[in-house]
């Protein structure tokens, strides 16, 4: 799920549906397509197993990370940050505080970024934003 912060935060109701709908994809893996490939039992199992193991170790990511952050980014946060340096991070925060939630991981992973960067940038950022061209 993309994070808007110079549109409307989503709400409680959207964060569901992305919540289930990232419940009911599973993550791709190549070894899955050569078992579906070979029609000899056994031999099947064996080189889909090694096709995945062979995939997920010279790409250095296992599945069950890449699944995991991806779920985690759409978890409500306890910690609540100070916003108000930046105009457009503290009426993000605003809003979603006024849809009574508080921010998920995402979200707040975004509006980090955004007082990560230079008061220029800030700035080129702000002007692309309400151009509506994603920066």
């Amino acid at each position: 799920m993309q994070i808007d912060i110079f549109g409307e935060p989503p709400t409680p109701q959207e964060l569901r549906r992305a919540d289930d709908a990232l419940h009911r994809r599973r993550p791709s893996d190549p070894g899955i397509g050569v078992m579906m490939a070979i029609p000899v039992p056994i031999v099947d199992v064996l080189a889909g197993a090694a096709v995945s193991g062979i995939h997920h170790v010279t790409s250095g990511e296992t599945r069950s990370r890449r699944w995991d952050h991806e779920f985690s980014r759409l978890r409500y946060v306890d910690t609540v940050g100070d916003w108000s340096s930046d105009p457009v991070a503290a009426a993000y925060a605003a809003k979603v505080q006024a849809m009574g939630r508080p921010l998920v991981r995402a979200e707040a992973e975004a509006l980090e970024e955004r007082l990560s960067r230079g008061p220029v940038e800030q700035a080129v950022s702000s002007f692309l934003g309400m151009l509506g061209v994603r920066y």
